[in-house]
C-alpha cells in the first residue's frame, strides 16, 4: 500500500485520488474484507460502464434505478421454476430469504 498516497489524501493535498481509489481507501479504513472491496468496486465499474463512463458524481437516483432495473431483469432471465418464484418474492414482495424459504401455500392470501 502506498502510504504517501494515503497521507496526501488525509492532508487534503490537491492530488485527489480517482473514484475507485477513494472507494478502496474508505473500505480498507473501515476494515472491509478484500472480497467485499472487490465486489463493491466491480459493481461501481459496471454502473459506470452502463452509463457510458459518466462519473457517478454527475448522476443521481434515476440513473441508479435504471441500472438496478437492468440488473434485476438480467437475473430473472436466468431463472426458472422454484428459484424464480423465490427471487420474485424477495424482489417483488420484500420478503427476506428465510421468510421466502419458510413460506407455505396456506400462508398466501389468494383473495387479496
Amino acid at each position: 500500500m502506498d502510504f504517501n498516497f494515503i497521507s496526501n489524501i488525509m492532508l487534503g493535498n490537491q492530488n485527489k485520488p480517482k473514484l475507485l481509489d477513494q472507494v478502496r481507501i474508505t473500505l480498507r479504513t473501515n476494515h472491509y474484507s478484500p472480497k467485499t472491496e472487490e465486489s463493491y468496486t466491480n459493481w461501481i465499474k459496471r454502473f459506470i460502464l452502463f452509463h457510458n463512463k459518466q462519473h457517478p458524481g454527475e448522476m443521481g437516483g434515476e440513473e441508479i434505478k435504471q441500472y438496478l432495473k437492468r440488473e434485476v431483469i438480467k437475473i430473472f432471465e436466468y431463472l426458472d421454476g422454484v428459484p424464480k418464484l423465490i427471487v420474485s418474492l424477495l424482489y417483488g414482495g420484500g420478503l427476506r430469504l428465510s421468510e421466502a424459504l419458510r413460506l407455505r401455500i396456506k400462508d398466501i392470501d389468494f383473495d387479496y
